[in-house]
């Protein structure tokens, strides 16, 4: 992704969309704790590293960060409709307020968030994914991607973007 986004244009190989700007690498905290978290028995609150992951978002977006690629994972569900969407879209305003209301912000801190519809064959992404059919503020903000062949179809496995495309 990272060539792809910022490779310099110096006459070897390709070059970057955005050859001329600047990567800030940041590790999603998500991915290390949740697992462990979904344990039974385990005392670890899991939206404990959601609320870090917010908080992280706005260190980035204080430092400068002006798009900011995001591919976080909720609880895997088979089926993920809309009444399961709305399920985990109150979850995510009950634990993690400050990403709602860094959605809410990315206009005006002129911040463009990318985020992968995900890996679940389903027709809608989770409802982080989702922010933009619950909070109009982010609708010009915020650009779902699915995985595609060459052939401009979308991959078996990717999920759609759903209620995420207004």
């Amino acid at each position: 992704m990272a060539g792809i986004i910022a490779a310099a244009k110096n006459g070897r190989g390709m070059h970057g969309v955005a050859y001329g700007s600047q990567l800030i690498a940041a590790s999603n905290v998500v991915n290390s704790l949740a697992p462990d978290s979904e344990l039974p028995g385990n005392p670890l609150n899991p939206w404990i590293s959601y609320q870090l992951d917010a908080a992280a978002l706005g260190q980035l977006v204080g430092s400068g960060a002006s798009i900011i690629n995001n591919s976080w994972g909720l609880p895997n569900r088979e089926k993920r409709g809309l009444p399961e969407i709305n399920e985990e879209y109150a979850l995510i305003v009950k634990e993690i307020p400050d990403f709602i209301e860094r959605a809410r912000k990315a206009r005006s801190d002129n911040v463009l968030y990318v985020w992968s519809s995900g890996n679940n064959s389903t027709a809608n992404p989770n409802a982080l994914a989702s922010l933009p059919y619950f909070i109009e503020e982010a609708r010009h903000n915020t650009i779902i991607v699915a995985a595609q062949e060459v052939q401009d179809s979308i991959l078996s496995f990717s999920t759609r973007c759903g209620v995420g495309m207004l």
